[in-house]
């Protein structure tokens, strides 16, 4: 016993000694952990598992007798079903987001970058919709929306601007609207603080200057803060069309899809698939290509809106 004791002592102080041996790593790196920790196991894991369901096809368990299929539930997604419906509904819905979000929240941005009065609790005011919960969100906006007693036509018909209700959630372009609008309140809070510190980095020398060239309002905003606020217009775009192409929860609370199927996203589909339906190799197809798309818009909006900075004025 003893002799293996000795041994045993022999063997951790050989592996010790070979430990020290090796560099030692920086606090830097150390730092590190956490995050490659975070990606293995909460993203990597879960794109792993993706990519499986989508190659494979299950005969009676979905782990125990699965056979190799290859692209084949791709190109089922990609020919079968209405996945180009919901394709199209997908980047209308983003693009309504974004085409009435970030002209809003950069005027807001504009307005709180100026001495405006009680600016401090403009600011906080702001967040408030961010602090929301996104369902309970939509579920207020849901009821305001109501046709029978929703606030919005009870004052639409109060103003004159309507004679009667609008069904918002009869018509493929009302309800379009409803949800367009719903998502913009909800991100506007952190686009609007993003671009409001891109506009308090901007020297106020740049501004001076080009007013001494003789630039007007429009040419300062179009050549000094534009190029200047780019790298947070970037952030803003490209978090929100990230979280608009893949957005479930807001579209789904506010109109499920309808009226049919017109306003149903590749996400609704893909739980429409999951849950309702079984067909979860179906749905990790979608979801994959929903990724692969997500990346492409992503790098169309990084790529757009990274060309160099140039300041000149006219």
């Amino acid at each position: 016993m003893s002799v293996n004791i000795a041994n045993w002592k022999n063997i951790l102080r050989g592996i010790r000694t070979r430990l020290s041996g090796l560099p030692s790593p920086s606090f830097d790196k150390l730092l590190l952990v956490p995050s490659v920790v975070y990606i293995t196991l909460i993203i990597g894991a879960p794109a792993l598992f993706l990519i499986y369901l989508t190659l494979t096809q299950d005969v009676f368990s979905l782990f125990l007798d699965t056979r190799f299929v290859g692209f084949q539930n791709i190109v089922a997604v990609l020919t079968t079903g209405d996945f180009w419906l919901f394709t199209g509904n997908t980047l209308l819905y983003t693009a309504g987001v974004l085409g009435i979000g970030i002209p809003l929240q950069l005027g807001i941005a504009l307005a709180l970058n100026t001495d405006l009065p009680y600016k401090r609790v403009w600011q906080t005011l702001l967040l408030i919709p961010w602090t929301i919960p996104f369902v309970i969100s939509t579920v207020m906006w849901k009821l305001m929306f109501v046709p029978e007693f929703g606030v919005i036509n009870y004052l639409l018909i109060e103003s004159g601007l309507i004679e009667q209700q609008i069904q918002w959630f009869s018509g493929t372009w009302t309800a379009y609207f409803t949800a367009i609008i719903t998502t913009v309140w909800i991100m506007t809070p952190l686009g609007t603080t993003i671009l409001l510190a891109g506009l308090a980095s901007i020297p106020e020398d740049l501004y001076e200057a080009a007013y001494i060239d003789g630039a007007g309002l429009w040419n300062q905003f179009r050549h000094v803060t534009l190029p200047l606020l780019r790298p947070a217009l970037t952030a803003v775009l490209v978090i929100q069309a990230m979280l608009t192409l893949r957005g479930f929860e807001i579209i789904y609370t506010m109109t499920g899809g309808g009226p049919g199927t017109a306003t149903t996203v590749i996400a609704i589909d893909i739980y429409q698939e999951m849950i309702q339906n079984g067909n979860a190799h179906y749905a990790a197809a979608e979801g994959l290509i929903l990724v692969i798309m997500i990346l492409i818009v992503l790098g169309i909006i990084v790529k757009g809106l990274s060309s160099d900075t140039e300041l000149e004025v006219e």
